[in-house]
């Protein structure tokens, strides 16, 4: 619970300041989380400093509506009145509280098949796919319980992926 509360801190764009996160897998894994975490955050960053003015994610209104300067008001809350529906007097005000990029992230990581599945909302880019599929890769060879080298075994019908002392511990 602690390290998942330090990544969200650490990577807010990747996280979408979330602080409730948790993370189904073991702790071996932790250190290849982090460093493709790591790989991955700079990427968002640069997408957000090419498309400053992108919609909000919560509610897909323009960064200027949200960009809201009066002193009545809390900063960043969503201004924009949608029509509903014709006739045009049905009107309702967004809730969005605060806007939110439009960036790829997290929706959950876990183990699954042995392997490491780190799952994110939508991208294009090609690098930010390859980075996790490298990492990845990588859990395949590496202990989920101690981050010692493994390899992926049967163990009550579960694959999973263990080092020799720790698939000796489990029974």
């Amino acid at each position: 619970m602690i390290f998942t509360k330090k990544m969200c801190r650490k990577f807010p764009l990747l996280f979408a300041n979330r602080d409730d996160f948790h993370l189904e897998c073991g702790e071996g894994w932790h250190d290849l989380i982090w460093e493709l975490c790591e790989k991955l955050e700079p990427l968002l960053k640069q997408e957000l400093a090419e498309n400053p003015a992108s919609d909000c994610a919560h509610c897909g209104h323009s960064y200027d509506v949200h960009a809201c300067k009066s002193p009545n008001r809390k900063q960043g809350r969503c201004l924009a009145i949608l029509n509903v529906e014709p006739p045009s007097t049905n009107y309702i005000a967004c809730c969005c509280d605060q806007w939110q990029p439009n960036l790829p992230y997290v929706t959950q990581i876990k183990e699954k098949f042995g392997g490491l599945r780190f799952y994110t909302s939508n991208s294009s880019s090609a690098k930010f796919y390859a980075h996790i599929a490298a990492a990845e890769q990588q859990s395949f060879v590496t202990c989920e319980n101690c981050a010692q080298p493994g390899d992926s075994i049967m163990r009550r019908g579960w694959l999973v992926t263990l080092c020799d002392e720790c698939a000796n511990q489990v029974t």
